[in-house]
């Protein structure tokens, strides 16, 4: 304590060595917690707590529902005005969704084998309504044009076809007749 100086010291060196005695003793345990809380970072002090994680939300496409209008795929027969045609639709895989394109199988005067007569895609507020672009070809097939056309899903299962605007390609309303099924019915 601060009794009579040790041998060899004054007393002004022992008040001066004082602080030094205290601070070896404080020194090590102060230098410890340094430690910890350099290398332990803010989560390891008490009474605080861990960031909140984020949530990742990942976008999935819910499926459409099965309904009238997403029903097409598979085979059909035609009533265009050159006679019965055999259709086959299909659906376009480069875009997402449902997206109907219809190929004739029967070679006719108008129209060759394994071209496209309509594409289109389910109509997303009627439920029984495809709208899409009929082909209209000229006579020999020479000039095709495109013009604005429905499929109306009938109650028995069969099609209509009609265009927005009628005239604009003779032969309209045509009905569509399922042959055989390519997966949906």
């Amino acid at each position: 304590m601060l009794g009579a100086p040790e041998r060899g010291h004054s007393r002004e060196n022992v008040i001066a060595m004082i602080p030094l005695k205290i601070f070896s003793r404080i020194a090590p345990s102060a230098a410890a917690c340094a430690f910890i809380l350099m290398f332990a970072g803010c989560d390891m002090l008490p009474g605080s707590t861990p960031p909140p994680q984020q949530t990742i939300y990942v976008p999935v496409e819910a499926p459409a529902p099965q309904t009238a209008n997403r029903t097409l795929l598979g085979a059909w027969r035609t009533t265009f005005k050159n006679g019965p045609t055999n259709v086959v639709v299909t659906n376009d895989e480069r875009l997402r969704g449902a997206n109907y394109i219809a190929s004739a199988v029967d070679s006719s005067t108008n129209v060759p084998s394994g071209a496209t007569v309509f594409k289109g895609s389910p109509d997303p507020n009627v439920p029984n309504l495809v709208v899409g672009r009929q082909m209209c070809p000229s006579a020999g097939y020479l000039t095709v044009r495109t013009v604005d056309a429905t499929l109306t899903v009938n109650v028995d299962g069969s099609l209509t076809e009609d265009l927005k605007h009628a005239g604009e390609c003779p032969g309209f309303p045509i009905t569509w007749t399922r042959t055989a099924s390519s997966g949906a019915k």
